[in-house]
């Protein structure tokens, strides 16, 4: 606290006592003998949306660093006191944060960095992500955006563990999977449900008993056909989960708006096939055919949170969540070039796209 007068004039101090701001205005009358004069001390109050972020919700990988940015609108005035911002994790075992907002990623968890000024503060809820999410099933819990906890169940597809629909789900249970992984997220009332409790549960009762009976009853294994996406955007619609079904994009419209989408902590259903959009090539990375995942984030780093039914040799072997380039999956990614309203696939033409996922209100 000490005042060092280098030249003519005046400056303002800001400074805190437990807490509360307060500003003086310093005058230096001269150089040579300096006196300094004080205006009446005044608290630093500000408006309650004077301070805010870009990261309302941050993925991380353990060891990894990033700085918190701030809204274009809250630039001037945390440039002015970035001296007096307070900064603070409410699991510093999990989550570091220093004087400039930098945080450092130290375990699997989740915490609250809390930014203090005067009167207002704001947070980010960060996430940190380990290579531990394997077996038949297992949960992902995370912080959103508005700092409530949301579990995924991530499953897997083949697990022999869905009573009546093994052998559906081992061939056509992508879709089934990952409806039941954002259904249990997004709806308490669903939470934890198997995918076979889907099929018997709200696939039965908002798809049609004839379409239903088709799918589940009269056709082999072989020719049954897995929900559209169409059919997971309208069940989970009719389940009380807000979404929005993109049927047709550019490779650069989608890339921007999923990344975006992202940010936000919220999820996508999309959809791959086994030919390669850029150069026409068939590869078996994602599937032999036709495959339905789902993005849960984008990391700090740039890499994306992907949700996979399937086992991947490349890829630790049994991992359900998996750290990949959103490039590598937009590769296999298509679009609609026809329109239909199919609650189970009936062709690649009318199947393509995503699907965003909404917080419920």
């Amino acid at each position: 606290g000490v005042l060092n007068a280098n030249d003519v004039g005046s400056a303002e101090i800001i400074y805190s006592v437990h807490g509360v701001f307060h500003q003086r205005k310093i005058n230096v009358a001269d150089i040579e003998n300096p006196s300094f004069s004080t205006t009446q001390t005044e608290n630093l109050i500000l408006p309650d949306n004077a301070l805010t972020t870009t990261d309302s919700v941050l993925f991380m990988q353990k060891k990894d660093s990033y700085t918190i940015q701030f809204s274009s609108s809250s630039q001037a005035l945390t440039t002015r006191y970035k001296g007096l911002l307070i900064w603070k994790s409410d699991k510093p075992n999990i989550v570091r944060v220093d004087s400039n907002g930098k945080v450092t990623a130290l375990k699997k968890g989740s915490a609250t960095i809390t930014c203090s000024l005067g009167n207002v503060s704001c947070h980010t809820y960060v996430n940190v992500i380990t290579d531990s999410y394997t077996g038949k099933a297992t949960d992902f819990s995370m912080l959103t955006a508005t700092g409530k906890q949301r579990t995924y169940r991530l499953f897997k597809q083949n697990a022999h563990n869905y009573p009546r629909y093994d052998s559906y789900l081992a061939w056509h249970g992508c879709a089934t999977c990952s409806l039941a992984t954002v259904l249990g997220a997004y709806n308490d009332n669903y939470s934890g449900i198997l995918p076979s409790s889907v099929i018997d549960g709200v696939e039965k009762q908002f798809t049609s008993n004839k379409d239903w009976t088709r799918e589940h009853v009269n056709r082999s294994l072989r020719g049954q056909m897995p929900l559209s996406l169409y059919g997971i955007s309208s069940i989970l619609k009719s389940s009380g989960v807000d979404n929005n079904y993109v049927r047709t994009y550019t490779d650069s419209e989608a890339k921007d708006d999923i990344i975006s989408h992202l940010k936000t902590g919220n999820s996508i259903i999309f959809e791959v096939r086994q030919k390669n959009s850029r150069t026409g090539k068939r590869t078996k990375r994602w599937t032999n055919s036709y495959h339905t995942m789902v993005l849960l984030g984008v990391l700090t780093n740039g890499k994306v949170l992907l949700c996979d039914s399937v086992d991947r040799s490349w890829y630790n072997g049994g991992q359900r969540l998996k750290i990949v380039d959103l490039s590598d999956i937009m590769e296999y990614m298509f679009p609609c070039t026809s329109f239909s309203e199919s609650m189970y696939y009936n062709g690649a033409s009318s199947d393509g796209g995503y699907i965003k996922i909404y917080e419920i209100s």
